[in-house]
C-alpha cells in the first residue's frame, strides 16, 4: 500500500497530523471546488498532484485522467471503503435510521443496494413521463406566482420541482405543492469531514452545530425522515412492486433498508445532478442574450407543438430532437456537471496517462497501489488539450461546429472522435468497464431538459446584481450570492 505522504514523484505536501488547515481547505474545496483546484494545479504546474481537501488524496485534473478513471474496471480502480461521503462531505447515517444509501454504499453492499434503485426506476418507467409533463405544461410551481420585480430563489425552485417529480414518479406521492417538503431532510444528510483526527473533530462538530441551529435537533430530523419512510412503506408501489424486487426477496437487501435507498434515490440520485447543474447553466444563460434568445425560440416552437399534441405518448422524449437544447445541455454538463469529483482507490500500481498537446511526447505518472485518487471532473473538462484555448468559455455552438468538422473528416476518410462524446454527462456509463456507471443518467438528462424547457423559453428573468460572465463564478452559484429578478 502507498504511503501517500512520501510519494515524491507527485508534487504537493500533506498537512501535519495536528493541523487544523484541512478544515479550512475542505471548506474551500466544497464551496469553490474549481477555483481551489485550478490554484493548486497552477502552483504545482501539473495536472496530477497531491492535495488535502479533507482527505489525503492525489488530484487528477485533465481529460486523459478522466477517461482513465471513468473506464477503469474495479480490479484497477475501486470505490473507497470507510466513512461514506464525497471527499470533504460526510453522510449522516442517523438521518436514515442507520442505513447507508445505494449511492454512498461501499464494498459488498453497494452492488445490491444500487440494484434496488435501478430496478425501482425500471418498474416505474411509465410514470416518469406524466410527472414531467406537469412541469412542461404548467411551469415551475414556485416561479408561477412570482410578480414583476420580485426576487426569486431559483435554486430552491428547481430543487423543489425536481424532488416533486421524483416522488410522484417513484412513489405516487406529491411532497407538498412545490415538492419542498423533502429539502430539510436532504440538508440534514450531510456534514463536513477531514482525514486528520483533530481537524475531523472540529469539522464534524461544526457541521452538527450548524445543523442544529439551522434545522433544529437531530431527533426532529430522525422523526422527519421516519415520517417519509413510513409514507413510502404505505405507498402502492412499495406494497405491490418494490417489496418483491429480486434483491429484496433474496435477502441481499433487507426490507427494512429499502425505504431509505428509495427515498435517497428520489431526493438525490435521480434529481441532484439535474437541478444543481441547471442552476449555474441558467445563470450563464442570463448574461448571454444571443444564446438565450436562440434557445427560447427553439423551445417555444417545441412547446407550441406539444400543446397541439399533448395526448400523444413520449412527448418529453422529443426534447432530444432539439439540436440547440442538446448542445446547451452538453456544454452545461461539461462546465457544471455533477458529481464534480469522483473518488477511487488504486488496486494496483499503474501508469496514469497525462493529456498532451499535438506533437508532444506521451506522458504518464506512476500511481502506487493503495493511492486515493480524486478526479475533479469539471476542471478536467476544461483541459485545453481537448477543448482548445476557449476551454473555459461557455459556448454551446462548439458541438454544432464540431459536428461539421467530424463530417468533413469522414469525407476525407479520417475518423475523428466527436466532442459531444467527450463530455460523459453524469459520469461513467453503466455499459462500460465500470459496472457502477451512472444508472440514472437517461432519467437525469430528461429531467434536466424538462426543467430547462419550462424555464429557458421565457426571457423575463435576470440575475441581480448583474454579474460578469465567468464559468468559475457560476459553477458555485448560491442563493445568497445572486437573486433572480422577474423583470
Amino acid at each position: 500500500m502507498a504511503d501517500e505522504s512520501k510519494v515524491t514523484v507527485i508534487p504537493g505536501e500533506w498537512c501535519h497530523p495536528l493541523s487544523l488547515d484541512p478544515v479550512k481547505q475542505v471548506l474551500r474545496f466544497v464551496q469553490d471546488c474549481d477555483d481551489y483546484t485550478k490554484e493548486l494545479r497552477f502552483k504545482h504546474q501539473s495536472p496530477v498532484f497531491k492535495a488535502h481537501p479533507g482527505i489525503a488524496s492525489t488530484f487528477i485534473t485533465d481529460m486523459a485522467g478522466l477517461d482513465y478513471v471513468f473506464d477503469a474496471p474495479p480490479e484497477e480502480l475501486d470505490r473507497l471503503d470507510g466513512d461514506p461521503g464525497f471527499g470533504g462531505l460526510a453522510f449522516n447515517v442517523d438521518m436514515l435510521d442507520g442505513v447507508v444509501p445505494a449511492l454512498m454504499g461501499h464494498a459488498g453492499n453497494h452492488g445490491p443496494a444500487r440494484e434496488v434503485v435501478v430496478e425501482a426506476m425500471k418498474l416505474r418507467r411509465d410514470f416518469f413521463e406524466p410527472a414531467c409533463l406537469k412541469i412542461l405544461h404548467y411551469g415551475i410551481p414556485m416561479l408561477r406566482v412570482a410578480s414583476r420585480g420580485e426576487k426569486v430563489n431559483f435554486q430552491h425552485a428547481l430543487h423543489h420541482a425536481a424532488v416533486g417529480i421524483a416522488f410522484e414518479w417513484l412513489f405516487g406521492i406529491t411532497p407538498g405543492p412545490e415538492g419542498a417538503a423533502a429539502q430539510g431532510w436532504i440538508k440534514a444528510c450531510f456534514g463536513l469531514k477531514a482525514d486528520h483526527a483533530l481537524a475531523n473533530a472540529v469539522a464534524r462538530g461544526a457541521s452538527g452545530l450548524k445543523g442544529r441551529l439551522t434545522n433544529g435537533p437531530v431527533s426532529a430530523h430522525r422523526k422527519y425522515g421516519k415520517r417519509w419512510m413510513d409514507e413510502i412503506r404505505r405507498s402502492a408501489p412499495f406494497q405491490e412492486q418494490f417489496k418483491r424486487l429480486r434483491v429484496v426477496a433474496s435477502g441481499a437487501v433487507p426490507e427494512r433498508d429499502l425505504p431509505a435507498h428509495l427515498m435517497f434515490a428520489a431526493s438525490f440520485n435521480s434529481t441532484g445532478g439535474a437541478w444543481s447543474t441547471l442552476h449555474p447553466a441558467l445563470a450563464q444563460l442570463s448574461v448571454d442574450a444571443v444564446t438565450r434568445a436562440r434557445l427560447a425560440q427553439e423551445l417555444k416552437v417545441f412547446h407550441d407543438a406539444i400543446k397541439a399534441d399533448e395526448d400523444q405518448p413520449g412527448t418529453i422524449r422529443k426534447l432530444d430532437q432539439l439540436p440547440f437544447l442538446e448542445a446547451f445541455f452538453l456544454e452545461s454538463m461539461r462546465l457544471f456537471g455533477r458529481p464534480r469529483h469522483y473518488y477511487r482507490r488504486a488496486m494496483r500500481t499503474f501508469d496514469l496517462p497525462v493529456s498532451t498537446l499535438p506533437g508532444e511526447a506521451p506522458r504518464a505518472v506512476e500511481i502506487k497501489e493503495g493511492t486515493t485518487l480524486c478526479l475533479v471532473a469539471t476542471v478536467a473538462r476544461q483541459d485545453r488539450a481537448v477543448w482548445g484555448d476557449d476551454a473555459s468559455v461557455f459556448d454551446p455552438e462548439r458541438y454544432l461546429r464540431d459536428d461539421l468538422e467530424v463530417q468533413s473528416a469522414l469525407l476525407r476518410g479520417e475518423i475523428r472522435r466527436p466532442l459531444r462524446e467527450r463530455v460523459r454527462a453524469f459520469g461513467p456509463s453503466p455499459k462500460g468497464k465500470n459496472a457502477y456507471g451512472c444508472a440514472g443518467g437517461d432519467v437525469g438528462k430528461m429531467l434536466w431538459k424538462t426543467l430547462a424547457a419550462a424555464l429557458a423559453r421565457s426571457t423575463d428573468w435576470q440575475l441581480s446584481p448583474w454579474p460578469e460572465p465567468d464559468v468559475d463564478a457560476f459553477d458555485g452559484v448560491r442563493p445568497g450570492e445572486f437573486d433572480w429578478l422577474r423583470k
